[in-house]
């Protein structure tokens, strides 16, 4: 698996030793249904921090609820005293991590955004509405973070988690309400916000500045390269807040920010891809074309060339894990090799010894599906129905790799029966 990249980091001022910075600039976790390693991490290393004062910079559309509920708890147990500040957005699971500060402080330009969890579920009306209850749940417990800031009884709260609507708040807003302490100056437009076309589609309402530039993000037939404006470049549109012209300019670095790591999907296996990737993404003036001739370039560090040219190939990782994946359904159901000898893998084939019921469940994990609490039956129906699910694939290639070779077998005695020889001797016979 490519190595995955962190969406938060921590430094020690240099002029204060006894403080320190955390920011969390992107989608918080790496998982929007399961705990992760990396807010595992992010907890640990603020239980290490031994500082007076920690400021955690956040610019951020949300992600996992229970990770930025683990973040909270540990900002707030933390014995430092903790300033959390709103530099550009803080939605969703954001906005309660926000909550935690002993102060807390929002850029004048910011956009606080809180709304009602969500998840993806599968099953029978039985089962839909039993989500629907545990939804409810996480609403009532996020709800007593925000009224521990505001002072406002949680059950007051409780609708801006329930309700279904997106509730955007200015600064001065969001001060008003009791959820921010202070409002402070305005702060560049910050390149390090990562929005992706999955984490917009959590939102049913934007401010109307940045629809039209998160929905050029979200659709999959516009054009995939743009140039990067500076922030001075981004037009002032009439009778618009500064809240909606700092939204604006962000998604336009943000979609910039997304090309580069969709350019690199593939790539990642590639030593040094992750770190050249941060690089490109943080660097504003770098556009899309710029940092694939970048990674091309690292491509061809310490290879040789060929006739004058590089050439290298790139195989995709979608087609190494059917091939495993295939192999080891082959070998398990006793299948033959085109020699009509016994499938055999080694230790190496990370499938090796999985179970049909494993490979489902490894199939709707890889299309991001929970799976916890299926049965056999609904997790094979389930492996079956997804349309981003590779197990019928996988069964329909290891079904054809056998009939192929069946068919081999089979035509291969005829020929010999018939006395005309091997297959090859068979096929170039005139009556075939």
């Amino acid at each position: 698996m490519p190595k995955a990249q962190k969406w938060y980091s921590t430094r020690i001022r240099a002029s204060a030793p006894r403080s320190a910075e955390v920011f969390i600039y992107g989608d918080i976790g790496e998982s929007w249904w399961d705990d992760t390693i990396t807010a595992a991490d992010f907890v640990k290393e603020i239980a290490a921090l031994d500082v007076d004062t920690l400021t955690v910079r956040i610019n951020s559309v949300g992600g996992s609820v229970p990770d930025g509920l683990a973040i909270y708890s540990a900002l707030k147990r933390h014995s430092a005293h903790v300033t959390t500040a709103i530099d550009g957005m803080a939605m969703s699971i954001a906005s309660l991590i926000a909550m935690a500060g002993d102060t807390v402080e929002m850029a004048e330009n910011a956009i606080l955004m809180i709304h009602a969890p969500w998840t993806c579920a599968a099953g029978n009306s039985a089962e839909m509405r039993a989500q629907a209850d545990v939804l409810d749940k996480w609403a009532e417990a996020m709800s007593t973070s925000y009224a521990a800031k505001t002072g406002t009884p949680a059950a007051e709260l409780l609708p801006l988690l329930t309700d279904g609507v997106d509730h955007y708040y200015s600064a001065t807003e969001a001060q008003a309400a009791g959820f921010v302490d202070a409002v402070v100056a305005a702060m560049p437009v910050a390149a390090s916000a990562v929005i992706s076309a999955a984490a917009l589609s959590r939102f049913r309402s934007l401010p109307s500045a940045a629809k039209d530039t998160f929905a050029a993000i979200a659709a999959p037939n516009q054009e995939k390269t743009m140039p990067t404006p500076t922030p001075a470049a981004v037009a002032t549109p009439a009778n618009k807040t500064e809240a909606e012209i700092s939204a604006a300019a962000l998604a336009v670095d943000a979609k910039r920010r997304a090309d580069i790591k969709q350019s690199f999907a593939k790539s990642m296996r590639l030593e040094g891809a992750d770190m050249l990737l941060a690089a490109c993404q943080d660097d504003q003036a770098c556009t899309v074309d710029q940092a694939n001739a970048k990674l091309l370039a690292l491509y061809a560090v310490g290879k040789q060339p060929i006739a004058g040219h590089h050439v290298v190939t790139v195989e995709d990782e979608c087609d190494k894990f059917r091939a495993a994946a295939v192999l080891a359904i082959r070998a398990r159901a006793s299948m033959r090799d085109e020699k009509n000898q016994a499938i055999r893998i080694d230790a190496s084939n990370p499938y090796r010894g999985y179970a049909l019921t494993d490979l489902a469940r490894h199939c709707l994990a890889r299309a991001g599906i929970r799976t916890d609490g299926m049965d056999k039956m609904k997790l094979v129906g389930a492996a079956f129905t997804q349309s981003t699910s590779d197990f019928p694939i996988l069964l329909e290639n290891a079904m054809y790799k056998t009939l192929q070779q069946a068919y081999a077998t089979a035509l291969d005695t005829w020929s010999r029966f018939c006395g005309i020889g091997t297959v090859s001797d068979f096929r170039a016979h005139p009556r075939y």
